[in-house]
C-alpha cells in the first residue's frame, strides 16, 4: 500500500543519513591517519639523515621549499611539513614562504587551536641563526679561548654559543658548562638529559659556524 511504502521510506531515511554520517567521519579518520603515518615516516627518516643534527642555519632550511620536500620556520623551530601539504586546510597557502620564517602567517588567527597541536609532530629541530645572525665563523682558537667563568663559549655539531649567562642557571649545573668551556660538547648535549626545551634556549645563545 501508499501507507506501507512511505513508512518503509521514512524508516530508510535515518538509515541513509546514518551511513552517510558514518562514511564521512571514516574519511576523517583515514585522512588524520595518513597524516600521522606520513609524519612518523619523515620523522623515522630524519633520525637516519639527521642524527645528532636538529641543528640548522636559515640558509640550510631554505633548501627544502618544494611540495615534496617543505621545511619551515615557526618561533624558532624548524618543521618538516611535506606530509602535510596535501591535507593543510588552507589549500596552497602552505607555501606562500617556502624554506622561510613562518611565524607571523602561523600566528595568524585563522589558524585553529589544533594546528598547534598538529605542527608538533613535524618538529625536525632548532634555527639557530633565528635570533642572531652571525656574519663570520668562528676559529677553533677563538673558541678555546672562551674557556673562562667569565666568557664561557661551547661547540654543539659545528655551532658556536656563548652560555656564560646561563651557567648559573643550568639544570644541570654550573660546573657541567664549566668542564666543557671553550670546546666541543656535542655529545654531552645529545644526551638523554636534554629536551626539545634544552634546543630553544639555543637561538639566544648563539655565535655563528665553527671553521672547519
Amino acid at each position: 500500500s501508499t501507507w506501507g511504502l512511505l513508512s518503509g521510506q521514512a524508516m530508510e531515511l535515518p538509515v541513509i543519513i546514518l551511513i552517510a554520517a558514518v562514511g564521512v567521519i571514516a574519511l576523517f579518520l583515514l585522512r588524520r591517519l595518513l597524516a600521522s603515518d606520513g609524519a612518523a615516516v619523515v620523522r623515522y627518516n630524519h633520525v637516519e639523515a639527521h642524527t645528532k643534527r636538529m641543528l640548522f642555519t636559515r640558509a640550510e632550511v631554505s633548501k627544502h621549499d618544494k611540495e615534496t620536500d617543505l621545511w619551515i620556520i615557526v618561533d624558532g623551530g624548524v618543521f618538516d611539513v611535506t606530509p602535510y601539504v596535501k591535507f593543510h586546510e588552507g589549500g596552497d597557502a602552505i607555501m606562500r614562504n617556502p624554506g622561510g620564517d613562518n611565524t607571523r602567517g602561523f600566528h595568524e588567527p585563522h589558524h585553529p587551536g589544533k594546528a598547534h597541536d598538529m605542527l608538533k609532530d613535524h618538529f625536525i629541530g632548532i634555527c639557530v641563526d633565528f635570533v642572531h645572525r652571525p656574519t663570520k665563523a668562528v676559529t677553533k682558537a677563538e673558541l678555546s679561548s672562551h674557556a673562562s667563568d667569565k666568557s664561557m663559549w661551547v661547540a654543539i655539531n659545528g655551532h658556536v654559543f656563548d652560555v656564560t649567562s646561563f651557567a648559573e642557571s643550568h639544570p644541570g649545573g654550573f660546573e657541567a658548562l664549566q668542564r666543557n668551556a671553550g670546546g666541543d660538547c656535542t655529545r654531552e648535549f645529545y644526551g638523554p638529559q636534554h629536551d626539545r626545551e634544552a634546543f630553544k634556549k639555543l637561538p639566544s645563545m648563539y655565535v655563528g659556524v665553527l671553521e672547519a
